[in-house]
């Protein structure tokens, strides 16, 4: 229990969120851009400034992903990152969430709930709790299936294993969500939030698998 209040705790908007979020970017001009490429351009120009040259992750929820090929025409000169990718949203109305070095594309209007269950009786495998802590190198989607998503994560955590198991992911929830996100260097667990947080689905940690379905 406790490695799950620290791994919600991880996501909360910290002070190296707000220090990454706030280092400024060069000139960017989008003209005629789908918002999704204007995001991607906006991404390559944090990695010049990020130490690790990652620069930051992104995720759309599924209304947000029906947005994403919209196209916008707008003119930014030096900025702190978090206001380059915060106006570049406001052109179509889109709101952002920033959690750590990772940014939700929300629709207009849209607010979201953490998509972990919470369940305080569950006796979790040790097993499940350290593959949860493994390393995913890349989890990038453009419309791509759940299916394929899970297989991705599912073959990250394997490589990342010394002993070669990685994670177990049950899909229950017949959702046909295609998500869009670019994730990199991050852990399963970060992942499988992300990704249950694209296709609004819930996620529950049970006793040696990721469940993602309904209650």
């Amino acid at each position: 229990m406790k490695l799950i209040v620290l791994l919600l705790l991880f996501f909360e908007l910290s002070s190296f969120s707000q220090t990454f979020f706030r280092q400024e970017i060069s000139q960017s001009d989008f003209r005629d851009v789908t918002f999704h490429q204007a995001l991607q351009n906006l991404q390559r120009k944090s990695q010049d400034v990020d130490k690790l040259k990652q620069g930051f992750n992104y995720v759309f929820t599924n209304k947000a992903s029906k947005l994403a090929n919209k196209k916008l025409t707008l003119s930014l000169t030096q900025l702190p990152l978090y206001d380059a990718i915060k106006y570049t949203a406001l052109t179509l109305k889109l709101n952002v969430k920033f959690e750590r070095k990772t940014v939700i594309i929300l629709a207009p209007g849209e607010k979201i709930k953490d998509p972990v269950i919470k369940e305080k009786f569950v006796k979790r495998d040790p097993r499940l709790l350290s593959a949860l802590r493994l390393q995913c190198k890349s989890v990038s989607a453009n419309k791509l299936s759940l299916k394929d998503i899970f297989k991705t994560i599912k073959t990250e955590s394997v490589k990342s294993d010394s002993t070669g198991k990685g994670i177990n992911i049950l899909d229950i929830s017949g959702s046909g969500a295609k998500p869009i996100m670019s994730l990199k260097n991050i852990s399963v667990y970060e992942a499988l939030r992300y990704t249950a947080i694209a296709a609004n689905i819930p996620m529950k940690l049970d006793r040696s698998a990721v469940v993602f379905g309904k209650k």
